[in-house]
């Protein structure tokens, strides 16, 4: 079975403890998550925000209906992860920070890799119908 994992809170991740305790499950077969200690987590709105995927599996329903209840729980009570404290909001903002400076670079980098279209934007040069070279 596939557990696609939410997240109720948000922060920046201190540890893992519910990934420890998911570990110890007797139904865990594997664990995908991007996140760890030092990610900015974000409250899970839709499949592209969950926190990751596990697959679980037993030979016993019970055992493994209880497990998936004990993720849940995890989620549910905000056990997943251990946030860092202090200045919250700052904590926020300068990972955010960092976060935008990363996108930024990205978009150099993109726009460095399609030259033509970097200079279609800057020097704001009309595209040729695409038919013009058949």
């Amino acid at each position: 079975k596939t557990v696609d994992m939410v997240s109720f809170s948000e922060g920046i991740i201190k540890s893992t403890p519910g990934y420890d305790r998911i570990r110890n499950l007797p139904s865990f077969v594997h664990l995908e998550s991007s996140y760890g200690p030092g990610k900015m987590v974000h409250k899970t709105v839709d499949m592209i925000t969950d926190i990751g995927s596990l697959i679980v599996m037993h030979s016993d329903p019970k055992i493994l209906a209880e497990d998936v209840a004990i993720i849940r729980s995890l989620e549910k009570s905000n056990a997943m992860f251990e946030y860092e404290t202090g200045d919250t909001p700052t904590l926020i903002k300068k990972h955010l920070s960092l976060e935008d400076d990363f996108v930024a670079l990205e978009r150099k980098l993109s726009d460095a890799m399609q030259p033509s279209m970097y200079l279609e934007r800057k020097l704001s040069i009309p595209r040729e119908p695409r038919d013009m070279y058949m």
